[in-house]
């Protein structure tokens, strides 16, 4: 079963096909209220080459994502008033780097890479304001409980 948004299906491809994922809800979190907030974790194939993980929106609303990022986090960022919703995926390293796409965000696992599972953090909010505009961003971080 696909994770459903405001914003559209989330879809998850690994090297351009769509596969099947597993999503968590995650508890909420009193310093950044958010309407939703998931986890989606994607199993890489454990053969030791390059593979692409990307995370996109179905966005029958056709907005495009707008790149964001902070520290140690990549992510990207659609809205539509009063709209918001961010992805967040873990900054480049070693193992991975990251690609933004057209309506969503991409890992890139290196060649010869332990990595098994690749983590999305997906978050929104229905009634964006200037009080609370900055919560997707926080909730959406895969570096944060």
């Amino acid at each position: 079963m696909k994770l459903v948004t405001p914003f559209g299906r989330i879809v998850i491809c690994v090297d351009g096909d769509p596969t099947e994922y597993a999503y968590q809800e995650k508890q909420p979190d009193p310093r950044w209220y958010v309407d939703g907030r998931y986890w989606i974790r994607v199993s890489v194939p454990g053969d030791g080459l390059c593979h692409t993980v990307a995370c996109l929106v179905e966005c029958p609303l056709g907005t495009n994502a707008e790149q964001d990022s902070g520290e140690g986090v990549e992510m990207v960022c659609f809205r539509q008033e009063p709209l918001k919703m961010e992805i967040g995926i873990f900054e480049a390293n070693d193992d991975h780097g990251t690609e933004y796409v057209p309506n969503g965000i991409a890992y890139t696992v290196h060649s010869g890479t332990d990595t098994r599972e690749m983590i999305f953090g997906v978050a929104w909010l229905c009634r964006v304001n200037r009080e609370n505009e900055d919560h997707t961003w926080f909730a959406c971080d895969p570096t944060l409980p």
